[in-house]
């Protein structure tokens, strides 16, 4: 056999297995994108739902806030309408929640250092979790 044979054939073979590889390759690269596009839809579900879930979670605190207010205000009301309900175990109104201390100390200042004489050693409240 010729040398420009033998080169011939080993330039073929060398251009078959280059060609095998490069579709082994191809094959390979679409089951991969096949696989990140499965991937990448899964997570755009999951930051779906992270995103209603946090929703979820902030209106609670909202309504959390709402009702500590509105505790408040009515604590306010009554300390502002009779001095002497102030007098009668305030301790065991704000020792669940000290933030309804500090609500009502910004509205009625005279009242607000009869409150801090009950003020509790605990924090027990929403804030505490």
């Amino acid at each position: 056999m010729k040398i420009k044979t033998k080169l011939r054939l080993a330039f073929g073979l060398l251009f078959i297995i280059v060609l095998s590889f490069g579709g082994v390759s191809l094959y390979y690269m679409n089951k991969m994108a096949s696989s990140s596009k499965n991937i990448l839809k899964d997570n755009y579900e999951s930051l779906n739902y992270l995103g209603k879930m946090r929703k979820i979670l902030d209106d609670k605190q909202m309504l959390i806030m709402t009702v500590k207010n509105f505790i408040a205000s009515k604590i306010r009301k009554i300390m502002n309408t009779s001095y002497f309900l102030c007098n009668i175990r305030i301790d065991k109104i704000v020792e669940e929640d000290p933030f309804i201390i500090s609500t009502c100390c910004k509205s009625s200042g005279a009242i607000c250092n009869r409150l801090w004489e009950f003020r509790p050693t605990k924090n027990l409240g929403f804030f505490s979790l």
